[in-house]
């Protein structure tokens, strides 16, 4: 038997330290602001507490969309996102359009279910756009 333990690496004790959510090695700068550890305004690793993770599918840029109101009647969805030359293969694009799913319907006051009156599309088209297109397709 090997009477060898395994050693873990202790990060705050090799000088490394945290800032912009990253780990840094002594005497490297963060690669997103370009600070360094000799910065006043940085915390060292013992000090570092993990930031609650928060999740909006829609990011920022969909604030004004709070003010929709719920529509009623049956409706199409189609989301077309850019694929930058390499598609994806049909079941990762929809498993990976389901928090974007999941969030217009909630703007929409509805269940995203098909059964409720929502028919979902998927469309991937060459570059990098992402559209949500939203139709009216019967009254009920």
């Amino acid at each position: 038997m090997n009477d060898r333990k395994k050693k873990l690496f202790n990060a705050a004790a090799a000088g490394c330290w945290q800032c912009c959510g990253y780990l840094i090695a002594p005497g490297a700068k963060c690669p997103k602001c370009g600070k360094n550890k000799s910065n006043d305004n940085l915390q060292s690793i013992a000090a570092a507490k993990p930031k609650p993770v928060t999740f909006d599918a829609l990011g920022e840029s969909l604030k004004t969309a709070q003010k929709i109101s719920p529509i009623a009647g049956k409706l199409r969805i189609t989301i077309t996102r850019g694929n930058n030359g390499r598609p994806l293969d049909h079941d990762n694009f929809v498993g990976g359009c389901k928090p974007l799913r999941d969030e217009i319907a909630r703007l929409l006051g509805r269940d995203d279910a098909e059964q409720a009156g929502i028919d979902w599309q998927y469309i991937q088209t060459p570059g990098k756009t992402t559209m949500v297109e939203i139709e009216k397709i019967s009254e009920d």
